[in-house]
Order: structure tokens, then sequence, then C-alpha cells
């Protein structure tokens, strides 16, 4: 299910009734399909290995009992259960600005993307940053409408800090739970960046020494900065949730407005 600028996906289930000698009566009920494209149910043993949960010899054998859904679950479960931290260089042409270091690059709907940054490993003073979750729908070249049309970027969360005199920072973006996962069709492509802006000073700022007395002191911040901007697009992979958990989205909310 997904609901695009251009494209639109979505299923319905039309139930039918009728009485003697009556019409018929047509109710057609909305419904949300998860794309599962990357994950499969089922696995080779030295991928077994690697799953994550208990094993025991005593224990049933593997997929005896399990329905489907439960197998696409522990496939989803295992691709984003996995941490490998991935280090990433941020530089401009005047050096480097910070490293920065994403735990994953797979999530599943309704988790926090979480990355933190090293300032203390760049030459270049960064004044503040800004990281956003977009979304990326790309259309097949026989099926635009104008042949130099561009692929459409949708932001759906955003993480913005001021980080002047910062040694180290983090960001928090938080995955929704409407949102579709990565899926590819004949006609589209939806896939997901986190893009990046960073401006940082061309002079640098002259940094305040730590006070020796108690009681601290007062920093004030340069009234004027010569700046300039850089971005970078990171490319990420969202993968389907527990059906319950999605359906929270969609929920409505109830409440009572008078006596029942």
């Amino acid at each position: 299910t997904y609901r695009g600028t251009s494209v639109k996906y979505s299923y319905k289930v039309t139930i039918g009734t009728q009485r003697l000698n009556c019409q018929t009566s047509m109710l057609r009920v909305p419904i949300r399909v998860l794309s599962i494209a990357g994950c499969r149910a089922d696995s080779g043993p030295g991928e077994r290995e690697d799953r994550l949960g208990p094993s025991s010899p005593f224990m049933e054998e593997e997929g005896v009992g399990d329905s489907p859904a439960d197998l696409i679950m522990q496939a989803v479960q295992d691709i984003t259960s996995k941490r490998r931290a991935s280090y990433f260089n941020i530089a401009n042409s005047r050096g480097k600005v910070c490293k920065f270091c994403l735990y994953k690059r797979s999530y599943r709907l309704g988790e926090d993307i979480v990355g933190t940054f090293d300032f203390t490993a760049g030459s270049v003073q960064c004044v503040q940053y800004s990281v956003s979750l977009q979304l990326q729908e790309g259309i097949e070249q026989e099926y635009r409408v104008k042949e130099d049309q561009q692929d459409k970027l949708v932001t759906h969360s955003k993480h913005h800090e001021v980080c002047l005199g910062f040694s180290n920072s983090h960001m928090v973006l938080p995955i929704p739970l409407q949102l579709a996962p990565s899926f590819s069709t004949p006609i589209c492509s939806v896939s997901y960046i986190l893009h990046f802006e960073f401006v940082t000073s061309v002079s640098g700022t002259a940094k305040q020494p730590v006070p020796e007395e108690e009681g601290g002191s007062e920093w004030q911040g340069p009234s004027k900065v010569d700046i300039e901007t850089m971005v970078w697009d990171l490319p990420i992979t969202l993968y389907p949730t527990y059906p319950n958990h999605a359906a929270q989205a969609s929920q409505l909310q109830h409440r009572i407005v008078g006596p029942v």
C-alpha cells in the first residue's frame, strides 16, 4: 500500500450482501498491504547459525508449525537486528568536518535511527547540522509524463542542532509507522535516504578557554560568522514491522461525547 505523488497502490476488500427481494449492498473496506521485498522466509543452514534467539537441540526443528507470517517477520528481525557500525568521514574542499557513525542501515517501521557525530576528528568548524529522513519516489522512464520528470522527495522527520563548540553530538530520527517499506515495481521504485546539511565556518571562531576559577564564566557567541553549506545523502532501507504495530498508525481515536 502506497500513496505517493505520482503513483498510488491501494487495496480494498469488497463485501456484498443481499436479502430476498432487496437490492445488493456493497461495502468496500480498505486494507493495508506491506511489501516484504528483500526478505526471504527460508534460509540456509549457514544463515540459521547467525539467527538471533534461543538455540537448543531439544527444541522443535525450525520451520515446523510456524506460519508464513512468522517466518517472514523472523527474516525481517534477522536483517534489522544486526548492528554493523559504519563510519563516514565528512569533508569538504577545505578539510575534514567530522566523523559520523551509523550503527546500521536497515530498519523496521517505527524504529529510531540513531547516529553520532565526532567533531574532534575534523579541522573545519561546524556551526550547525540537520538530518532529514526523505522518501524518494522514482518513476520508470517509459511511464513518465514528461521525459525530464525528476524524482520526488518528501521529508518525513528531521533533526536539527546547533553544534558550535561541541566535541560530540548525536541524532535520533523516528521512522513513522504510516510509511511504506522500500520496494520496487516495473512502474516505480520507493527508497529512503538520510539527507544531511552541514553549515561550516569559513574563517573559524576563537575558542574560549576553560575557566580555572570556581563559578564558571559566560560565553557570548559570535554576532557574525562567514559560513558555507554542504549537503550529503546516505541511502538506507526500510522493512515492514509487525502487523499489530503497523495497525496503530491507522487506528481512529475514540471519544465518548455523551452517555452510552
